[in-house]
């Protein structure tokens, strides 16, 4: 048992920590809890503030390991809502939902607990459940965007792709900032996706459906069932087949590209081949001008903050073609195009050769040859048809077809399809939306609904009740 000298010396410990954290002393202010805990391990407001500190800091398990002693020793709805929010980050889904059943119990009319089980519903892939959830937070919050966010997510993940139309519309007119329409609109361009592709049964499929992703295969495929692999070495007529279906989806498509930029020295002689069977120019990335309409090129992708940099550094428009993807358990980023996605070990056929000359001060001709091996692949023959379909809705479908026909017509004609036209119609009507600052009020809703519906062919809206 503690003694009231104990007690009175935590708490001591603890105010001192406030007002060191309210000076902007985070360090001295966590050392101030942890003391305060030492000497009376059942703080509750002690733990409870250690366990904020760790989770702003990132520190998921220590927060959840905090707030779970708070959840013991207080036993209320807000101390187990808290330690919930943070077991779902960590993506504990079955832990996270034992919590929030256990809130639900103990105050049944809560929204925000109902938000969070159906969450985890969709999450867990039972979208029935997640709109059951759902309907407490929408009769308490109609204007929440998240609320209708995440419902319309529900209904494209269940087909109902008109009802699932019309929910989006609702949470772009509610959405408050920029990044929250931006999230939005991608899921209002994947509708047309879905009902493009129909059933998706491969990993190549839903990467369309879902980021309008290019997943092209090798010559180990049939570039229409694939999934991702633990391990995969690139041979010459891997490379070949996979530059043929990229050829032939460009040439099908009309994508132009007005020059080819390597992203690091491994992706050179890739780099060089596509620039010459594509008859562009291989520019650096300090070369580019606002003007162009680059392919960023990446051999083997281990590092994801590569093409983040690379797109944040950029003064044009980029696509990025990866040929082997092999950063997914670091990062969820995607590129454009890919051509075979890793989980575990991933490689080309030039590296070892090539880090080996590169040590012995090679000439450039020399490392050239690598580029002439992969264009000698690429002239093997393969079947490449099939893989044309299904990529008339690219995530990067408007920067692409916004640009001129370079080397196609003189006059440097503007290639826009509707779907593009639409696309930047979509972009222009987000500008003039945060520039009117008129709130949802006073936005032309019928306006929205008819342009939500242009947008993705499906007719009229239907209005809610």
């Amino acid at each position: 048992m503690l003694d009231e000298q104990q007690r009175e010396t935590a708490l001591i410990h603890f105010q001192r920590g406030l007002h060191l954290e309210r000076a902007h002393r985070v360090s001295e202010a966590v050392d101030e809890y942890r003391l305060a805990i030492a000497h009376d391990p059942l703080l509750r407001e002690a733990h409870d503030a250690l366990g904020c500190y760790y989770q702003r800091r990132g520190l998921l398990a220590k927060a959840a390991e905090e707030f779970r002693v708070v959840a013991t020793i207080e036993g209320d709805f807000l101390s187990n809502f808290n330690l919930g929010c943070v077991l779902l980050e960590l993506g504990r889904l079955d832990d996270a939902l034992v919590v929030f059943e256990r809130c639900h119990a103990l105050q049944p009319d809560e929204p925000a607990c109902d938000y969070e089980l159906g969450y985890i519903a969709f999450l867990k892939g039972n979208y029935y459940a997640a709109i059951q959830q759902l309907r407490t937070p929408l009769r308490h919050y109609p204007d929440d965007w998240e609320v209708h966010h995440l419902l319309g997510c529900c209904h494209l993940r269940l087909g109902d792709y008109d009802l699932a139309l019309e929910t989006f519309g609702r949470a772009l007119r509610l959405a408050p900032h920029l990044r929250a329409e931006r999230q939005i609109t991608q899921h209002i361009r994947s509708i047309e996706r879905y009902r493009e592709l129909g059933a998706s049964r491969w990993l190549k499929d839903q990467l369309y459906a879902e980021q309008g992703v290019v997943y092209l295969g090798s010559a180990q495929d049939d570039g229409l069932q694939l999934d991702e692999f633990q391990d995969f070495h690139y041979t010459y007529p891997d490379i070949g087949a996979t530059l043929r279906r990229l050829l032939a989806i460009q040439a099908a498509h009309g994508w132009a590209f007005s020059c080819v930029v390597s992203l690091d020295r491994q992706s050179a002689p890739l780099a060089e081949a596509l620039a010459a069977l594509l008859e562009r120019p291989l520019r650096g990335a300090d070369e580019l001008v606002m003007a162009d309409m680059a392919l960023f090129v990446v051999g083997v992708g281990r590092e994801a903050e590569l093409l983040k940099l690379a797109h944040e550094r950029a003064v044009c428009p980029a696509v990025t073609f990866c040929l082997g993807l092999n950063w997914l358990r670091h990062s969820a980023e995607l590129p454009d195009i890919v051509g075979v996605m890793a989980r575990g070990a991933c490689s080309v056929p030039w590296e070892p050769e090539l880090r080996r000359l590169r040590c012995d001060g090679a000439p450039a001709e020399q490392i050239g040859e690598f580029a002439h091996a992969i264009h000698a692949a690429w002239r093997t023959k393969v079947d490449v048809g099939f893989t044309c379909r299904n990529c008339r809705g690219v995530g990067f479908a408007a920067r692409v077809a916004a640009l001129p026909a370079l080397g196609l017509r003189q006059d440097r004609v503007y290639l826009f399809d509707q779907r593009v036209a639409l696309d930047l119609e979509l972009d222009r009507r987000i500008t003039e939306r945060r520039a009117e600052d008129d709130g949802p009020e006073r936005h032309d809703r019928q306006g929205d609904d008819h342009w939500l519906a242009t947008l993705t062919g499906s007719g009229p809206v239907r209005r809610s009740p």
